[in-house]
């Protein structure tokens, strides 16, 4: 008997057990619409992880740098020109990047623009953050640079850090995204193709242009097909005449240290009221070329239009970083309406700054008349201008260092209290200008 009764005890404990575990908690709806937003953000990391491990592992990425430093402590460059990248395709890499040379000083910025296949010893690694992908190549030079991304699929990010045994070190930091291959409709024989549509839709005659060049009969049934054919016609016209109306208007050298365009012009030393005429750029189409080709000439085009803004003096500057000299701390800029303001007759200044020791951030918000000793002259790696501006009896000193190749703009701007610091880029618009944009 007292082992029954043990028994059934045991077993009504046992049921209550199990009943208690299997309850589940009751949630309110807060916390349930809590769980449900923290599931589906867990599953967007998750899902985010896939997609950059799934580009990594298919060899078909590309690195969109943002800064550049020489290693181990030169100064941090940023890169605003968006057509830098590395492209990794089908075990080729398409290489379009400035790079700093020079084991000691001087050092100088060239531009590294190849498309190479002939990677070796390509090795990618998983690590608890990402991946490591490294690979060496000559880029058609008697040495070795050794290529090594650092990605980091939480966050997108990644780091390059290209090495080579006679110069220092050069790191980059930037994003990873997904490689698009732009596919051109015209080919080199364009004129041809169009001048054959052309004649198709004049003489009225219901065949296509096969690819070959020759025709095939069209089944009379397909009669939309003739809609098709004059829309097409129409359109392509409109692209030979544009190709036709399209001729470059302004000359442009390349030197032979490196593919860094340089516009062939003697530096200049302007009058406050003297204006300089915009230089007009016109873009060629790109069919024809290779994919270095192209990405020389949109450098070409990218340096052609820093220069006509800088010698058109009518520009404004926008920063989104700031540094008390010498030796302060790097502050970020994310507010889109500061800027400094280079106009014909006067300066407008509307900038952030600090205040002695304590570092308090103050605003500099004053439009000056009085624009002094302007100059603008064209160096080796884009433009220096300097000149100065007073507000009252306050006298200011700004000078501005204009890249050409990266479109970085460096202003240090003296104050009768401190020196700052500003990098940012530079545009003709103000920021709520409906065309407002990026010089990309």
């Amino acid at each position: 008997m007292k082992k029954t009764v043990i028994i059934v005890v045991g077993l009504l404990l046992c049921a209550a057990g199990v009943t208690v575990i299997g309850q589940k908690k009751v949630l309110s709806p807060k916390e349930e619409r809590r769980e449900v937003r923290e599931k589906r953000r867990a599953e967007r990391i998750a899902n985010y992880e896939k997609f950059m491990d799934s580009l990594v592992l298919s060899r078909n990425f590309q690195f969109n740098p943002t800064t550049f430093q020489r290693q181990p402590a030169g100064p941090m460059r940023q890169i605003m020109n968006p057509a830098f990248n590395v492209g990794m395709w089908d075990g080729t890499a398409d290489i379009t990047l400035p790079y700093i040379k020079g084991y000691v000083p001087p050092y100088y910025v060239t531009i590294i623009n190849y498309t190479v296949s002939d990677l070796q010893g390509y090795i990618t690694e998983q690590t608890h953050e990402g991946w490591m992908v490294t690979f060496s190549t000559s880029l058609f030079s008697a040495s070795t640079y050794t290529f090594t991304f650092e990605i980091f699929s939480r966050t997108g990010g990644a780091t390059l850090t290209i090495t080579n045994p006679w110069y220092n070190p050069v790191q980059y930091t930037g994003s990873i995204s997904q490689l698009y291959r732009r596919k051109f409709i015209l080919p080199d024989p364009s004129r041809a193709a169009v001048s054959a549509a052309l004649s198709v839709c004049r003489s009225g005659d219901p065949r296509t242009p096969a690819s070959s060049g020759g025709f095939f009969p069209v089944q009379s049934d397909v009669r939309l097909m003739k809609h098709s054919v004059f829309s097409t016609c129409g359109a392509l016209s409109f692209i030979a005449c544009a190709a036709v109306a399209q001729t470059p208007q302004y000359t442009l050298e390349t030197s032979a240290a490196d593919s860094v365009p340089q516009t062939t012009i003697v530096p200049v030393q302007q009058a406050p009221v003297q204006v300089v005429e915009h230089t007009t750029v016109y873009e060629e189409p790109a069919a024809g070329m290779d994919r270095a080709q192209r990405r020389a000439y949109k450098a070409r085009v990218y340096a052609a239009k820093i220069d006509s803004l800088v010698q058109s003096r009518d520009y404004m500057f926008f920063p989104n970083s700031m540094q008390q000299l010498p030796g302060g701390m790097i502050r970020s800029i994310y507010a889109d309406y500061f800027f400094f303001g280079v106009f014909v007759d006067h300066v407008e200044v509307h900038l952030p700054t600090e205040r002695g020791i304590t570092q308090c951030v103050e605003m500099l918000n004053f439009d000056s008349m009085s624009v002094r000793d302007y100059r603008a002259a064209r160096v080796q790696w884009g433009w220096s201008v300097s000149f100065n501006i007073s507000d009252g009896n306050t006298l200011y000193h700004a000078d501005f260092a204009v890249s050409t190749a990266m479109g970085e703009t460096v202003l240090t701007l003296l104050t009768p209290d401190v020196t700052m610091r500003y990098v940012g880029w530079l545009w003709n618009k103000r920021v709520n200008d409906p065309r407002y944009r990026r010089m990309d």
